[in-house]
């Protein structure tokens, strides 16, 4: 009896190869619809937030705060709003529960009037004991002292204003 049961158990073995490849590539579905679905929320987020684009003196500007967002998705919704209008500085903060993320997005207009992501990410994480910067265009940076978050948010919109 004991040889029939390790022969049944075998045989169930090589069931096991495709059903983990019939796993992996609904995996692999699933993710693409989350991927598509977020997309799509992004999209519809950055629609919503374009009503509250201010105008400041040389730009116009968003300065948002969204807690729980991961820099990539940051990343997204600043870059959708950056088509919203002309002249534009998007800058977005997401605090966690023992980090900040910055995510600075502007437009040709914009940097040609003196305005550079990288240094306003900079400025931002250093008021919150953080580091990092980027591209004119596009930048990202960290923090760590959420204590410090609303006070680089007002600095960051009165730079802009």
């Amino acid at each position: 009896m004991g040889r029939i049961a390790e022969t049944m158990k075998l045989k169930g073995l090589g069931q096991v190869e495709p059903k983990v490849e019939q796993m992996l590539n609904e995996i692999a579905m699933l993710k693409k619809q989350i991927s598509s679905l977020q997309n799509e929320m992004f999209t519809l987020k950055a629609n919503e937030l374009s009503s509250n684009v201010k105008a400041g003196s040389k730009v116009n500007y968003l300065v948002q705060r969204f807690d729980g967002v991961d820099g990539k998705a940051l990343k997204d919704i600043v870059s959708t709003l950056k088509g919203t209008c002309e002249n534009i500085v998007v800058f977005l903060a997401s605090a966690d529960e023992d980090k900040i993320t910055f995510v600075a997005g502007a437009d040709k207009a914009a940097i040609a009037n003196g305005f550079k992501c990288g240094d306003l990410v900079k400025e931002a994480a250093l008021m919150t004991g953080g580091k990092g910067g980027g591209r004119p265009d596009l930048a990202q940076a960290g923090g760590k002292d959420l204590s410090k978050l609303e006070e680089a948010l007002e600095f960051i919109t009165n730079k802009l204003a």
